[in-house]
């Protein structure tokens, strides 16, 4: 299993339960943890916007908790692509 599929593996564990899912890895960003810059990648998470817009508290914790729970993901990126 390549690194990003491992990634985003863990990913989708935070996820579990929330309608939203990774879908990608994107490119290295810059991110801070404690007093150090960090180079990682980011990940894109669908967040399935359809009819109704995205709750965007929501969408802000779960990005929070990936950052904060996965080894490796400096930025969370929301996919908004209408259906």
């Amino acid at each position: 299993m390549s690194e990003h599929a491992k990634l985003l593996e863990k990913v989708n564990g935070v996820l579990e339960g929330s309608g939203f899912v990774a879908t990608a890895v994107g490119p290295d960003s810059v991110g801070v943890q404690g007093d150090a810059r960090v180079y990682q990648p980011s990940v894109i998470i669908d967040i399935g916007f359809n009819d109704k817009p995205p709750d965007w508290e929501q969408v802000g914790k779960y990005a929070t908790e990936i950052v904060n729970k996965v080894r490796g993901v400096s930025r969370v990126l929301a996919d908004i692509t209408s259906r």
